[in-house]
């Protein structure tokens, strides 16, 4: 029942984004707890688990882009967010190393 409250995936990126994001970097994506399932550590275990598998896989770093009202959960999970925009989707790229 639990697996049916999350979303996302992640993922070791290769090229990185041209003049955004350098090569090697992990990348968080589609990263979505339902509503009801929030506030009991399940979000931020998953992110804790993403970060140790991409460390085994050689990456330093992570970034996700964030939609607005998660900024907080990001920030408890050790993201920062920086000046830098996504160019696919506009927002904002967060960035933490691991």
């Amino acid at each position: 029942e639990i697996a049916s409250c999350l979303v996302g995936s992640e993922m070791c990126i290769e090229t990185g984004i041209k003049g955004v994001i350098p090569p090697g970097y992990g990348y968080i994506m589609e990263f979505y707890v339902e509503e009801t399932w929030r506030r009991k550590g399940i979000g931020t275990d998953c992110v804790r688990r993403i970060c140790e598998r991409l460390k085994k896989v050689g990456c330093e770093n992570i970034y996700l882009t964030s939609v607005p009202g998660s900024e907080e959960f990001w920030k408890n999970c050790g993201f920062t967010s920086t000046d830098l925009l996504d160019p696919d989707n506009g927002l904002h790229i967060w960035i933490r190393n691991i």
